[in-house]
This record gives C-alpha cells, sequence and structure tokens, in this order.
C-alpha cells in the first residue's frame, strides 16, 4: 500500500513510484466519477514498462446512475487497454456500502455484497497463496522483457526502414555514376 498518486503532496508520487518494481500487483483506485484522466491514462502505460498486473478499482459506485455504468465501463475499458496492451480487470466499489454494510452488530452480506468489496476481501485471499505469488514474481521480469523487447523491435525496425532508404539512395547515385563514365 504506497501513499497514491495525484496527491498534493509530491512526496507521495515519488513513494509510489519508488515501490513499483517491489509491487506484486497494482490496483489503482480511482473516483469512479473522474474515471481515466488523462494522467491516469500516461500513469497505466508507466505500469505496462514494469510489465505489473494491473487492476482498477472505480470507488464511489453509490454516486453513479445504473443506466450510465455500461459506458462507464466501456470507456475504462477500452483506454486501459490502449494503455497497457491487454484488458484489465476493473472492480466497481462503493466505500460508503461498505462501511454500511459492516456498522452494526452484524454485516449485511446484502450490502457488503453491493459495495464491490468483496472482491477486494478475495483478491487478497489469493494473493496470500504461495503458489501464485510465486507465479506473479516470475511473471514480472517476464513481462518487462516483453516490453523492452517490443520496443527495441520497433527501434531496430525504424533503422531498417532508415538504412533501406540510404541503401536506395546509394544505389541510385551508383547508377548516375555508372552512366555518367
Amino acid at each position: 500500500d504506497t501513499p497514491g498518486l495525484e496527491s498534493v503532496f509530491k512526496t507521495h508520487d515519488e513513494t509510489t513510484r519508488k515501490f513499483l518494481h517491489r509491487a506484486d500487483a497494482v490496483l489503482l483506485v480511482m473516483l469512479a466519477t473522474q474515471a481515466m484522466t488523462k494522467k491516469m491514462a500516461d500513469y497505466l502505460g508507466t505500469l505496462k514498462a514494469y510489465g505489473k498486473n494491473v487492476i482498477i478499482v472505480l470507488n464511489q459506485r453509490d454516486l453513479l446512475n445504473e443506466a450510465d455504468i455500461p459506458a462507464l465501463l466501456a470507456y475504462v475499458r477500452e483506454q486501459s487497454r490502449d494503455a497497457l496492451g491487454y484488458e484489465p480487470e476493473v472492480w466497481l466499489t462503493s466505500a460508503r456500502w461498505g462501511l454500511e454494510a459492516n456498522d452494526g452488530p452484524e454485516r449485511s452480506e446484502e450490502l457488503w455484497e453491493k459495495s464491490g468489496l468483496q472482491q477486494l476481501a478475495r483478491h487478497a485471499d489469493r494473493q496470500l497463496s504461495d503458489a501464485d505469488r510465486l507465479r506473479q514474481k516470475l511473471m514480472t521480469p517476464v513481462r518487462i522483457v516483453q516490453h523492452v523487447l517490443q520496443s527495441a523491435s520497433a527501434v531496430v525496425s525504424g533503422h531498417q526502414q532508415s538504412l533501406d532508404h540510404y541503401q536506395q539512395i546509394t544505389e541510385n547515385v551508383e547508377r548516375q555514376l555508372s552512366v555518367m563514365k
């Protein structure tokens, strides 16, 4: 758990960025009413370079109109896919409903389920298993290498095109010299 991004405190961003290489997974929490700002989309691109498994958590579901949810989810998934190269899981949660579910002698299971916070609890349970943690630890360097290879391939392709262009120019000049001789 890190202090997060887009904080008024510059050290929060710095602390979060320094910790990324050690994270097993990234739960990127944003307000559902302000989901996927340009800055968050850019940040997802940074996460791609680290090869992290990203889950996007949209909080404050209780403030949304139910009819708007499908469009919101489609937008967040599309923007995430563009930034990450894959479609991450997107969870809707309501911390308010989660608190209300636990505000009493017994938890209201209906409200707890509605809050979406059970997804976080289940995910934490799964992540604590040794096999899943090991798999994630092994996949992080693999994803980093995949990203580096894709970037290097793009650079090599660009250089190859430039080389081909200059080679055509050289051949043209040689043909002209041959004709002149």
